[in-house]
């Protein structure tokens, strides 16, 4: 009886120092450095920085056309204009018609050909909206990303602005770029005219 009593109590205390055990490991993951209580969820606790860096391209004559008509776009936009930019949409799609890669790099051909057949789709979405301003931003937006990949391969004739408004394409975000650092939305006209922040600046080397 007396070996089955000292048995029980011998199960007791390693219980007992097992529990204590646990709860000084708990105690130790919750706590960093200086014994500071660390967030369990650091991704709750976490901002991602999407900033795009400054780049540079070769200056080059090959996007000239392309970049005007699609500054005329921007500007049309940011007053509101739907017919203004569905007339700049026409003269995108024959800009596309028109450029020459003979000067690009092979290497970069069939990606150029591939950003121009899609940019030159969004252009046409946009000529053929007039009187629906919602679509033509939609597919401005598009075109943005296209312009700027375009440019990244073919070079541009002259300074330009990536430039970001957190609020457009339905709080998406809405990318652009303009040829000048001054905030005028082309996607909220007079209301947030100046809602948006310079991303990036596209120089030439």
């Amino acid at each position: 009886m007396k070996i089955k009593t000292l048995a029980i109590v011998i199960f007791v205390i390693l219980l007992s120092a097992c529990t204590s055990s646990g709860d000084k490991v708990d105690q130790s993951n919750e706590q960093g450095q200086g014994g500071q209580a660390q967030p369990q969820n650091m991704e709750s606790n976490m901002k991602v920085h999407t900033d795009s860096s400054d780049v540079s391209v070769i200056e080059s004559q090959i996007a000239s056309a392309v970049i005007d008509s699609y500054l005329e776009i921007k500007d049309a936009l940011v007053t509101g204009d739907d017919r203004q930019a569905a007339a700049a949409g026409k003269n995108l799609v024959s800009a596309f018609d028109h450029i020459d890669t003979g000067p690009v790099n092979p290497e970069n051909v069939t990606a150029c050909k591939d950003i121009i057949e899609d940019a030159r789709e969004n252009a046409e979405h946009i000529s053929e909206s007039r009187g629906n301003i919602s679509h033509q931003r939609e597919h401005f937006e598009l075109l943005s990303q296209d312009i700027k990949d375009l440019i990244m391969i073919t070079g541009a004739d002259r300074k330009l602005f990536e430039l970001f408004c957190p609020m457009g394409e339905n709080n998406r975000g809405g990318m652009w770029l303009s040829a000048s650092d001054e905030i005028k939305n082309p996607y909220y006209e007079s209301k947030m005219a100046d809602n948006g922040k310079v991303m990036a600046v596209i120089s030439l080397r």
